[in-house]
């Protein structure tokens, strides 16, 4: 089977993404870029404009291998050109700037500590000489700033070139918001108090995106007016217009870990569902060409006026291009395979930002949508079902099994957790959200009228509290989700490959793919066979790193402690964000967590409240209450946390340590005070605050 004869576009989306992952990986200099594409790009022109080699058939090889190589080299050249990291005019690489000119592109959106806007850096000052520049910052204004909330979207502000980077993770197996930004093209970030900025312009009010957002905020105005509820009133706007401000993290939780968070983000189900609308409405108009291509522009028009609304998402990004090539496709009354839809707006999207490519929700989109276009056909003939509403079920069921044998792979490797109950939950969650976006969209069109807009309003909150209530039932079950299924890249990669030999066996029925899927299989299990095994016998400390809080991780085996203050344990979320990962990669499940053990002696570590002994480290840990001993303590690690105030020349005549650890929930002015006396006393010291979290395993 070639794949190429069924995908043709295929042939260039392949090398094209290789190319990306290339310049990403090895960050290629962008002078060897230009020169490479030319290098390929010449015997290509060659081949085209000489009659001599394009009738000679047996050099067609030479032409299809420079053809792969030159959308490589265009794939690394296009990212590179996409750093700004490596720009000339990037705002960090401008020498003497005193301020900044930034430019809003967002409205600012409300967190728990702080206002939060993504900006566009255009200009720097260098004196009283402006510079133009480029480059994305991300702006967090105080709280309590009244001024930050009469800025708008398309605003210029003025501020000091007192930009940070952004911290790449402290902890082992920590979530990298660094790279996630950074992969958003986004390196920096700013506090501002309200006196350290100055409104400079305010945005035109021509411009496009800043009129889009005032429409949706008074889209959103209107739901918040006839939705009372905060946690309906934010399933609403994240459902209509992938707005997430008002999004209640326990919902957002609970639909993650039943496999219907798809539909909290605006993504292909929403363009489709516009896409029917208005062909129902114009299909009078379509009988004759005009009239098709007028519903056709109008669509378009439609589609990508609502991406904007949405934020331009990747997943909505995704859908309005393939929507846009069929809509074209269907007026030109031109057959345009499905496949080749697929590759080519994953190509246009790819050529507009190369780093698209590595946003998880851009590749399960992608996933979910092909994993749908080849596996539903296959699996729909599996059950005949006669009855109307039997294959409406069954066609759902379908479709849920062919996106999840696409995705979850991929699912497993950046969420770690599977929803079991995957099927029931869609079965009932994507028939309730499809109706809820027909009954949004009808709020918004009688809003006029105030008596049917409340019936209305009123009816959409309280189905959407149904929606609610039962994906939080479901979550409830027993058993309702796997966790902890850590797999890396490698492994990722061997079940796809597992699932495409499945793929290309069905397809065809060679005994040869089979044997093939099956061997590898059986590779992968002796391979987690081994996993679980090292796991089995594994011995770790890890000295955590949380600004302001005191945990250490002890890990033995299966079993998990982790001895932390109350400021950790009293935020769940927090610990989810900072030790997950972590906790999923060796295995083991939720942790006991102990604010101040006793005594507690096992084969393998003796805790107390103050130390921790093993068998390959030792650690003292020392605050405020602490009474010292007369004798002489030996000790590898002494750790310095909460209020501690003792000399270290003092501490010093009591322990014997071989490294000084500075706990995070030091304060900042100890810490740099401590680092002072480790430094004229010539000891080994580690700041947790500052270079990250301290694992010792055996």
């Amino acid at each position: 089977m070639n794949p190429f004869a069924r995908f043709p576009f295929l042939r260039y989306v392949l090398p094209f993404v290789i190319g990306i992952v290339l310049e990403a990986s090895f960050q290629i200099p962008i002078r060897f870029c230009l020169p490479l594409l030319l290098f390929f790009l010449v015997p290509i022109k060659l081949f085209a404009y000489s009659k001599w080699l394009r009738s000679r058939y047996k050099y067609r090889f030479v032409y299809a291998a420079f053809l792969q190589l030159f959308w490589l080299s265009f794939g690394i050249t296009l990212t590179a050109f996409n750093n700004p990291l490596i720009a000339d005019d990037y705002f960090e690489k401008q020498p003497q700037k005193e301020y900044l000119l930034v430019k809003l592109q967002e409205p600012l959106s409300h967190k728990k500590r702080a206002w939060k806007a993504l900006g566009e850096v255009v200009g720097v000052y260098q004196g009283e000489e402006l510079k133009n520049t480029h480059g994305k910052i991300i702006l967090y204004f105080s709280i309590d700033s009244i001024e930050a909330q009469q800025i708008y979207c398309g605003d210029e502000l003025l501020i000091p070139s007192n930009a940070n980077a952004i911290e790449g993770p402290k902890n082992p197996g920590e979530f990298d918001y660094r790279n996630f930004l950074a992969n958003q093209k986004i390196h920096t970030q700013v506090y501002l108090k309200s006196h350290e900025y100055v409104l400079w312009k305010e945005g035109c009010n021509y411009e496009i995106l800043r009129n889009v957002y005032r429409i949706r905020d008074l889209l959103l105005g209107i739901l918040a007016k006839y939705i009372d509820t905060k946690t309906e009133r934010g399933v609403a706007g994240a459902l209509l217009f992938g707005y997430k401000d008002e999004l209640d993290s326990d919902i957002v939780d609970a639909y993650a870990r039943t496999g219907t968070l798809h539909v909290l983000a605006v993504s292909g189900m929403h363009v489709a569902i516009l896409y029917f609308v208005v062909s129902f409405l114009f299909r009078p108009f379509q009988k004759k060409k005009a009239g098709a291509w007028l519903t056709a522009i109008f669509t378009l028009v439609l589609i990508w006026f609502y991406s904007l609304l949405s934020g331009m998402a990747p997943s909505i990004s995704r859908a309005s291009v393939m929507f846009s090539i069929i809509i074209l496709g269907k007026t030109l009354r031109d057959d345009i395979s499905i496949y080749n839809n697929l590759f080519t707006s994953a190509c246009m999207l790819l050529c507009y930002d190369p780093y698209y490519l590595f946003d998880a929700g851009f590749q399960l989109s992608y996933l979910a949508v092909f994993g749908i276009v080849f596996f539903q056909p296959k699996i729909a003939p599996l059950f005949i079902v006669k009855s109307w509403f039997g294959k409406q079920v069954w066609g759902l069921i379908s479709v849920s099994v062919a996106a999840q044998i696409a995705t979850f792979p991929i699912s497993l490797y950046y969420f770690n957790q599977f929803p079991n109950y995957f099927i029931f939950s869609n079965l009932i969650i994507i028939p309730i959200t499809t109706f809820l976006m027909y009954l949004g969209i009808l709020l918004l069109v009688v809003n006029p009228i105030s008596l049917i807009a409340g019936w209305i309003g009123w009816v959409l909150g309280y189905l959407i509290h149904f929606a609610d209530l039962i994906i939080l039932r479901i979550q409830a079950l027993p058993m309702a989700v796997s966790e902890g299924l850590y797999i890396d890249k490698f492994q990722a990669f061997e079940l796809y490959l597992i699932i495409l030999l499945g793929a290309v066996f069905w397809e065809n029925a060679y005994k040869f793919y089979l044997k093939m899927m099956l061997w590898l299989c059986f590779i992968f299990m002796i391979q987690l066979s081994y996993l679980k095994y090292q796991h089995l016998h594994q011995e770790a400390i890890v000295l955590n790193s949380i600004r302001g809080g005191f945990s250490t991780n002890i890990i033995s085996g299966t079993s998990n402690i982790l001895y932390c203050d109350t400021m950790v344990s009293a935020s769940p979320q927090g610990m989810k964000m900072h030790f997950k990962g972590y906790w999923n990669r060796q295995w083991v499940g939720i942790p006991s967590i102990m604010h101040e053990p006793q005594f507690i002696s096992t084969d393998n570590y003796i805790l107390n409240k103050n130390y921790l002994i093993t068998p390959y480290a030792s650690f003292y840990f020392v605050d405020e209450k602490m009474k010292f001993d007369t004798m002489p303590i030996a000790i590898d690690y002494l750790v310095l946390r909460h209020r501690c105030k003792k000399p270290l020349d003092i501490l010093q005549h009591t322990f014997q340590f071989k490294t000084l650890v500075l706990d995070g929930s030091l304060s900042a002015s100890r810490r740099k005070k401590y680092q002072q006396q480790a430094d004229s006393l010539h000891c080994h010291t580690i700041d947790l605050q500052s270079s990250g979290a301290i694992e010792i395993s055996r």
